[in-house]
């Protein structure tokens, strides 16, 4: 086994001439034999460096590291040979290939034009420079403020590279000074090149401006012309903030522009608003500037001024006395502060502005403040003299007395307030109440419509309290700008108070063990095993049979004993059990009504003549469970009075009815039951999860039923029953159940 070179070829990145490239690795391997190490070379613009050993053990690594340096551009090859051989064998040349491009990215010498005499500002291209001499992209950048274009392409200033043969230009902004240079330079691979930009010389003005005296105040002025000499080249134009120039008799405008030499440039400027008061407006012209000022008139004088009034009404419109307008001779504006206006000569009042002539007669007219006791003032301004019309308001009325917050009132409950009193006024004051409230005046009608109050009224304030509990409801009365409040809250929520009627003596645990038990005492277990699944299975079942005779033996064979289970139902709701207790008088609601629908039913029965039979039953007839929400009433015990005398009727019962057997076909027979008895009902009433209260009351009913019978044998009877239970008014139970029965 020789030794191996892996890999076998080494493919260098183009690199710089005379430049060394980062090393690239050959992995030596020896194979199953050991190996003498004799030489490792390169040839071609390559060198090498190795951690070989003399000798190679099998399996044993070592690694050849090779450099590229180009000495000239192009493809630049050689050849990586590592002399070796094995024990007992002749020597053996290993090669791994060597290839790499050499390059050049600088390029020749070059140079751009230089440009002379250009206009302020403008925007200046080089001559196209082009990239010689090199055989890769080169590095381009250029200085800051310039840009450069490749190839015709956009100017820009992002660092870049530039492919060789490319042509490039520079572009740079001239200087915005006459007779100033700009350079910007470009580099390409570490060669410079400086393009330079002259702007020409400064132009001269010809003339100035004249000035102007004696104008009226805010007049627009034009000045004399002046031409522009002493250059070749086009110069900007600037005008100040506030004036405008024209070229030749042009438009006027403000906007910065370019004159041509010999161009005439007139300006227009507005004079001050006020008097004796001197305006200027400076242009400049390719750096060169020139004034035009202008002076106003002397200020006109006003005659007498404006008597302020005092104690007004609240928003109330107030004229002022006459002043007169002397001192001028020319017309002169006028106007007036927001929200008033001015009447000139006892024409219209208007807030435009406006003009006046000597001799004409200004009133003001202003309204007063909405608040009490405060000046409103309006200012005149006639030819630049300010004059002021002051109106102050009255004192501010006082209400006698305040409204007493209401407590614990029942919802949605309309509550009254107490009276209270305006005083401190002597002139009428508006009254609003806030939505949702009415107010009354002296006992008149609720209103919630804006109104007037005068000194001396009484005020009440109606306001429906909230529908929720433990809520306070606001209503907010404002009486000449003085507002107070009248409050009602409603009275706490009862707290998930829970009544429950229902289970006396005998719960449905009781019932069914006692049915269970005579089960087994009336029949064998393996009966009893028989008869327990098909109470289940065979509830429905209405096979044909005929019924045992009820007087084929002794007394004891007409006597029988029975198990009913199955569910009730009440014909108590929520809506009923509110509208109970509320007609009671308590402030609550049932919010929910339920009940356990288990029930059971033990009866013992004699069979007598003609099909009829007496029985004596016990029955369950499950418990009722209601939440009630409301104002907690102060007395829990007449609560489970009134709960108990609605819900009662379930719980317990001892019956005694007739019975009268219907006999269909053979083992079918139809029942029909009826008679009075006990119930016994205990209620509780519940507050927080705590039993707080109960009681036990009993009282008579009567019970209707009927039900289907089928008869297995001679003993024993399946069927279904329905019994009617009618206890008080409020309350009537239905029982719905499977009837297990025996013959003795």
């Amino acid at each position: 086994m020789t030794l191996v070179a892996n890999p076998a070829s080494l493919n260098f990145a183009p690199q710089a001439v005379n430049v060394a490239s980062n090393s690239q690795t050959v992995t030596l391997t020896e194979g199953i034999n050991s190996a003498s190490i004799s030489s490792i070379a390169v040839t071609g613009d390559y060198a090498q460096t190795n951690n070989c050993p003399a000798s190679l053990t099998a399996s044993q690594t070592c690694t050849v590291n090779v450099v590229f340096t180009p000495t000239s551009e192009g493809s630049r090859n050689g050849t990586l040979t590592i002399l070796s051989n094995a024990t007992s064998s002749p020597m053996v040349s290993t090669q791994v290939s060597l290839s790499g491009t050499g390059t050049n990215a600088t390029p020749s010498p070059f140079s751009f034009t230089p440009l002379n005499n250009v206009d302020l500002s403008s925007v200046q291209v080089s001559n196209a420079i082009t990239v010689a001499n090199t055989n890769v992209p080169s590095p381009i950048s250029v200085s800051s403020g310039a840009q450069y274009s490749i190839n015709g392409g956009l100017f820009t200033s992002v660092a870049s590279v530039v492919s060789p043969g490319a042509q490039v230009q520079v572009q740079v902004t001239a200087a915005a000074n006459f007779s100033t240079a700009v350079s910007a330079v470009l580099t390409i691979g570490g060669v410079d090149s400086t393009f330079t930009v002259t702007t020409g010389t400064q132009p001269v003005v010809q003339g100035g401006f004249t000035p102007l005296t004696g104008t009226a105040p805010s007049s627009v002025q034009v000045s004399n012309p002046i031409t522009v000499t002493g250059t070749t080249i086009p110069a900007a134009i600037t005008v100040g903030s506030g004036a405008l120039y024209s070229i030749n008799g042009g438009l006027f405008t403000s906007a910065p522009g370019v004159v041509q030499p010999g161009d005439q440039v007139r300006l227009q400027v507005t004079t001050s608003s006020a008097y004796n008061t001197t305006s200027s407006a400076i242009v400049t012209i390719g750096g060169v500037n020139s004034t035009f000022s202008v002076t106003t008139a002397a200020q006109p004088v006003l005659q007498g001024g404006f008597t302020a009034v005092s104690n007004a009404a609240p928003s109330s419109v107030q004229v002022s006395n006459p002043i007169t307008v002397t001192g001028t001779t020319i017309a002169v504006p006028i106007t007036v502060s927001s929200g008033a206006e001015y009447s000139i000569n006892g024409g219209p009042f208007t807030s435009a502005p406006g003009v006046v002539e000597p001799g004409d007669q200004v009133k003001v007219e202003a309204a007063a403040s909405t608040a009490y006791s405060t000046a409103a003032s309006a200012l005149v301004t006639i030819g630049g003299v300010n004059s002021t019309f002051t109106v102050t308001t009255a004192a501010q009325p006082v209400l006698q007395g305040g409204f007493t917050a209401v407590s614990s009132a029942a919802p949605s409950s309309v509550q009254v307030s107490n009276p209270i009193t305006v005083t401190g006024t002597t002139i009428a004051v508006p009254i609003t109440i806030s939505s949702g409230a009415e107010y009354s005046i002296n006992g008149g009608a609720f209103t919630s419509a804006p109104g007037v109050v005068k000194a001396g009224d009484l005020v009440r304030v109606q306001l429906t309290a909230s529908s929720a509990y433990s809520t306070t409801a606001s209503a907010l009365l404002n009486i000449g700008g003085i507002e107070t409040k009248f409050s009602v809250s409603t009275g706490p929520q009862l707290q998930q108070v829970v009544v429950t009627g229902g289970g006396g003596a005998i719960d449905i645990a009781t019932v069914l063990i006692l049915a269970f038990l005579a089960l087994l005492r009336v029949a064998d277990l393996r009966r009893a095993m028989l008869v327990i699944p098909m109470t289940v299975v065979a509830l429905g079942a209405l096979l044909s049979a005929p019924a045992r005779a009820a007087d084929d033996g002794g007394w004891l064979s007409n006597v029988y004993g029975g198990v009913r289970m199955g569910g009730s139902s009440s014909s108590l709701t929520a809506s009923k059990l509110t509208a109970d207790l509320q007609a009671d008088g308590y402030q609550v609601s049932a919010a929910d009504a339920e009940r356990s629908s288990v029930s059971g039913t033990l009866y013992v029965g004699y069979e007598l003549p003609r099909n009829f039979a007496v029985e004596l039953g016990w029955s369950y007839l499950g418990r009722t469970r209601a939440v009630l929400e409301g104002l907690v009433p102060p007395d829990l015990n007449q609560l489970l009075a009134d709960a108990a005398h609605i819900v009662r009727g379930s719980g317990d019962i001892v019956s005694l009815e007739a019975r009268y057997r219907w006999e269909l076909a053979p083992r079918i027979a139809v029942d029909l039951r009826g008679g009075p008895y006990v119930w016994i009902t205990k209620t509780d009433v519940w507050v927080g999860g705590v039993d707080a209260l109960s009681r036990t009351d009993d009282g008579l009913g009567y019970t209707l039923g009927v039900g289907s019978r089928y008869a297995l044998g001679k003993h024993l009877g399946f069927g279904i029953s329905a019994d009617y239970f009618s206890s008080t008014s409020q309350n009537h139970l239905v029982q719905v159940s499977a009837t297990a029965e025996y013959h003795f």
